[in-house]
């Protein structure tokens, strides 16, 4: 099965954490038919990395590509601007291969319109 992957861009995302996982659950429940998983992951930090450094974090929804309509990937644009407004984030989508490798496809922000919402139509809608 491949996935369409939404992640909040960014990995100090303390202060609006709650805010986006609210957001996120609500929309999950809207698109209950693209069988949504919610995800939050913080990564474990590397011996590479200096104290200041803050690790990896993976907030966002994966959702089933093959079920997705013109119709889901506008709400989807359109929700997820609503979100980055309000949270001050930018969302990054992109496509998860059946081998697990996945390709970051496009940026969605507050100030997005509807390039944005049809590239997405064209990512989900291509499978």
């Amino acid at each position: 099965m491949r996935w369409l992957y939404i992640r909040v861009d960014g990995s100090d995302l303390s202060a609006c954490e709650k805010t986006l996982l609210i957001e996120l659950k609500d929309l999950a429940v809207r698109l209950h038919e693209l069988e949504p998983k919610l995800v939050n992951f913080q990564h474990p930090k590397t011996p590479d990395m200096s104290p200041q450094d803050l690790p990896d974090r993976d907030i966002g929804l994966d959702l089933n590509l093959e079920a997705i309509t013109k119709n889901h990937a506008k709400a989807i644009a359109f929700s997820l601007q609503q979100i980055a407004a309000e949270t001050k984030r930018d969302f990054v989508a992109g496509l998860t291969n059946e081998h697990g490798i996945t390709e970051d496809i496009i940026f969605i922000h507050e100030n997005s319109g509807n390039a944005e919402a049809e590239a997405l139509c064209s990512i989900a809608t291509a499978v």
